[in-house]
């Protein structure tokens, strides 16, 4: 089955004309939070809890363009008319993406999937905390999947193209064998903490990214700068 919902992984991604990459993970590896393991519950309440579960986590990458259209040093405000924006929508086009394979993988096999990210919510909470009930982290099914690493930004790192893509996981229930990975990690690199003042903060940066997510002023909640010098940091 592993390699069947890889072929069509691959397929979907080529005909949105976009790269990905697709790992798997036995679901009870993944440390969740608290309050998303009670929402992973309920979403998945059809499911035999006493026979293996498997996530598949999927990621889409954002073009070089896309993210050449981020500042490159750090930059307070956007305009509904800058490039930046061609990074902003190309995050929703990612989602809209991501949403259509997943729910297309998880018809196929059988399987459950999550949203690619709750969007609109930026500008409706106040606490990120608010967020961990209604979702799940794609990243931390990311990491067990040996997609990438976690980065000094929080973000999942991957060999193939930094933190430049979006995440999706879809739940089946079969198993599969993890293809978990160990990777060095982000070694002395700090790129990202050296271009975002918020990272400095580790104790409340979720905090301060979303009060920044707020007021960017970019047609999409996003920022995108510590994902661009990432990316260019790995290539070099």
């Amino acid at each position: 089955m592993k390699e069947k919902i890889e072929r069509e992984f691959k397929k979907l991604c080529k005909s949105y004309k976009r790269k990905g990459v697709i790992g798997f993970s036995p679901l009870k590896e993944a440390e969740l939070h608290p309050i998303q393991k009670k929402y992973l519950l309920r979403n998945l309440s059809t499911f035999d809890w006493s026979k293996p579960i498997t996530a598949i986590s999927i990621g889409v990458f954002y073009t070089r363009e896309e993210i050449n259209s981020v500042p490159d040093k750090w930059v307070t405000k956007g305009t509904n008319e800058n490039s930046w924006n061609i990074y902003s929508q190309a995050c929703g086009e990612l989602n809209r993406i991501l949403n259509n394979i997943a729910s297309n993988l998880a018809e196929k096999f059988a399987g459950i999937s999550e949203q690619a990210t709750v969007e609109g919510y930026t500008r409706k909470v106040k606490q990120v905390e608010e967020y961990y009930g209604i979702c799940v982290s794609h990243r931390v099914f990311a990491e067990a999947a040996g997609l990438g690493w976690r980065g000094k930004s929080g973000l999942i790192i991957t060999p193939e193209n930094g933190s430049a893509l979006r995440l999706s996981t879809i739940f089946i229930p079969y198993e599969i064998e993890s293809t978990g990975k160990e990777f060095q990690g982000c070694g002395d690199c700090q790129a990202c903490l050296d271009i975002c003042p918020f990272l400095k903060n580790e104790k409340n940066y979720r905090q301060n990214c979303l009060l920044r997510l707020k007021n960017v002023g970019l047609q999409n909640e996003v920022c995108g700068i510590c994902i661009r010098i990432c990316r260019e940091a790995l290539k070099k």
